[in-house]
């Protein structure tokens, strides 16, 4: 979960496919995920809300269209 905060506050969008995918596999609720992605975007502000975009087009897709 770290690390998609992580991800998020760098902008790696290779990176938070991959976290995403892993912390779901381990079990992680949309609502945790969604919480890791607020705390990166709390520390990223600005430069964040791009990326944030696209880290919740990839949770969407992992979780079949639900988010």
């Amino acid at each position: 979960m770290i690390a998609v905060g992580i991800s998020l506050v760098n902008s790696c969008e290779s990176c938070l496919e991959w976290h995403i995918k892993q912390v779901l596999d381990a079990g992680a609720t949309e609502g945790e995920i969604i919480e890791a992605l607020e705390v990166g975007f709390e520390m990223g502000i600005g430069p964040t809300t791009v990326t944030s975009r696209f880290a919740m087009k990839v949770l969407k897709h992992y979780l079949g269209g639900q988010a």
